[in-house]
Formats: structure tokens, sequence, C-alpha cells
């Protein structure tokens, strides 16, 4: 089963200053942190603040691509995690074919971002690597409220929103290093 998410935040953690983009899953108000590299933490900021770039970045060069050869974005879908790495797969739409496109999920989220479609996370990798949400000022809901066509909020965070998600990112992490030893 596929869950529909939205991004509430996109963060640099404390110790490691690593960028992490969080996932929201409305339906069961928890999160799902995925730590990405500085390039796509930028790709991601300029996608959700539709900032103009002088030269096409590099997710901007696959959807040129797709557009040239007849193809939309439909959905993307965070699948699976193998050994603290997680995957994902683009939904391309090309007349009567679909094809599903491997992608590493910050590339993923930046063409959703620009496309403004769905960003989904299969269940299987949120009940493994979810955790409970630690911003109070995001509520929980209707899982589909704003996801029809990949809306994104921005939401400001305070110091003691910060400080939770930083807890909850460093038990996260300590948890898929378990996992994984």
């Amino acid at each position: 089963m596929e869950i529909p998410v939205q991004i509430i935040a996109l963060v640099e953690e404390q110790t490691s200053l690593n960028p992490i983009v969080v996932l929201h899953d409305r339906g069961a108000d928890r999160v799902l942190p995925i730590w990405i590299g500085d390039a796509e933490a930028r790709a991601i900021a300029v996608a959700l603040n539709n900032i103009e770039t002088p030269r096409p970045l590099t997710h901007m060069l696959f959807l040129s691509l797709s557009e040239k050869v007849g193809a939309t974005i439909e959905r993307i879908v965070i699948d699976r995690m193998e050994e603290h790495t997680y995957f994902a797969t683009i939904y391309l739409n090309q007349g009567e074919k679909i094809h599903a496109i491997d992608a590493r999920p910050s590339d993923a989220i930046a063409i959703a971002l620009t496309r403004k479609v769905p960003i989904f996370v299969h269940e299987k990798v949120m009940n493994s690597a979810g955790q409970k949400n630690p911003f109070p000022h995001v509520p929980a809901g209707d899982a589909s409220a704003g996801q029809e066509q990949g809306k994104h909020r921005k939401i400001e965070l305070s110091k003691v929103d910060l400080e939770r998600i930083a807890n909850v990112l460093k038990k996260a992490q300590e948890r898929e290093q378990k996992a994984g030893g």
C-alpha cells in the first residue's frame, strides 16, 4: 500500500550537518526522515521555493527529456530501504504505457515538487523507519489532503521544533544502525 506524504521540513542535522528531508504521513501523524546530499538538498529547496536557476539542475534535465518523448510524471514512491539506503520509483505515463524508473528519493522528490505530483511512501518503509511526528503545529488529518495536486507547504520551525526533530532523527539513525549491524 502506498501512503501519501508531504514534505514538512528540509533541515540540517545538528551533529553531522547533513541535510535531511522530512516527509509527513498525515493519516497516522508520523514522519520519515531521509538523509540526503548537499546538492540534492539544494535541488529540493529550489523546487520547494519555485526558484528559477540560470542553468537547469539535474532533475530538470530528466524532466526535459521526459517531455521530449511525450511522457508525464504521474507520481513518485519511496518503495524500499536496503542497508540504510532508501530507493524510489518515478512513474512515467507515456501514452498507454507506464514506465517505472528507479531513482534516488532525493532526485524523485525534486522532480515531484517541480511537476507538483504526489509523493508516496510504501507502507512497509513507513512502518519500519517512520517516527512519531515531533512537530506540534503540523496537524494530523486526512491522508490525502493536499496530495491530489502534489501540494506541499512550507513550515517555519522554532528552536524547540528543531530540538525535537534532532531527537527523532538521532533515534531513527540509531535504529537504522542497529538494524544493519
